[in-house]
Order: C-alpha cells, then sequence, then structure tokens
C-alpha cells in the first residue's frame, strides 16, 4: 500500500521544486522535476495533470535530447495508460529515438522496457519480444543488474501466455 500522506508530500516537494527552478530560470532542474511530478501523477492515474506537468517540462527541455527523452518516455506510459495505446507506442518511439542522439544508453533501454510493456498488456506479443529483446541486450552491455529482473519477468509473462519458453532461453543466452 502507498502512503497517500506520503504520496501528498512528494507531489507537493515536486512541484515546489519545479516552480523554483522556474522562478530561478534553471530549466533543466525544471524539466526533471516536472517529469518526475508528472510520472508520479501519471502513477496515480492523474492522467490530465501528468500531461500538463509533462507538456510543461517539454517547454523547459527545448532541444535537449536526454531531457525530452526521459519526459516523452513518461509521456507514453500516461497515455499508455489511457487506454491510447497506438499514440503511446509512437510517442515511445519518438523517446527512444531521442535517448539514441543523446548517447543515453540506460534511458533507452528503460523506454524499451515500458514499450515492450505496453505491448505485452495490448497482445502485440511479438513486437513487445522485439522491444524486449533490444533492451535486454542493453541491459546486459551496461550490466544493468538491478533493473534485469523487471524485463525478463515481463518476457516470462509472455512465455507462460504462449506457452512457449524459447524467447526467454533465447535471451538468457
Amino acid at each position: 500500500d502507498v502512503d497517500v500522506g506520503l504520496l501528498q508530500l512528494l507531489l507537493v516537494l515536486l512541484a515546489r521544486a519545479a516552480q523554483l527552478a522556474e522562478g530561478h530560470g534553471d530549466r533543466r532542474i525544471a524539466a526533471e522535476a516536472l517529469r518526475e511530478l508528472g510520472c508520479v501523477d501519471a502513477l496515480v492515474g492523474r492522467r490530465p495533470t501528468a500531461a500538463h506537468h509533462l507538456g510543461r517540462g517539454i517547454e523547459h527541455a527545448d532541444t535537449d535530447p536526454d531531457l525530452l527523452a526521459g519526459l516523452h518516455a513518461v509521456n507514453a506510459f500516461n497515455i499508455g495508460d489511457w487506454g491510447r495505446t497506438e499514440a503511446a507506442v509512437a510517442e515511445y518511439q519518438h523517446a527512444l529515438e531521442l535517448a539514441r542522439t543523446a548517447g543515453n544508453t540506460r534511458r533507452q533501454a528503460w523506454t524499451l522496457a515500458l514499450g515492450g510493456w505496453l505491448l505485452a498488456r495490448t497482445g502485440d506479443d511479438t513486437q513487445a519480444l522485439v522491444w524486449l529483446s533490444e533492451c535486454m541486450q542493453q541491459v546486459e552491455q551496461l550490466r544493468w543488474l538491478a533493473f534485469r529482473p523487471w524485463p525478463l519477468s515481463i518476457v516470462a509473462e509472455i512465455d507462460l501466455q504462449r506457452s512457449n519458453h524459447v524467447s526467454l532461453d533465447q535471451l538468457e543466452q
């Protein structure tokens, strides 16, 4: 269970961080605070509020591909949970392009995992496995052991639904 009081405090602190950064003209911190604020709002189902914060963050990120990649990935998560799958996949693809431009492999892996999870939830197992396979390659390259179980669990869930353990075995190799 989530402590609602703690969650409210987090939202207040993130909003205040964004406000202070905007007031001091620090576009990077403002964009990052708004990304995190949008993420928390998306996680608790406050979709329009999340979209608003993420839109403001995108304005502050200007042309920074790394900041934009994170904002667009969270926006894709928000859109996908809103039930707008095609728009979410397009937004994940845009976030992925930005992360590649920025050279941020970790953000690429994270975006691929989120996109793969959305595709798996919507029944597009084949495309989900493509995304998750690329994610796992990057996770292995980064040796990102703390993150590795999540994309693997999505692949395992697909395998269970398909009753086909080949893809999990292939990713393990």
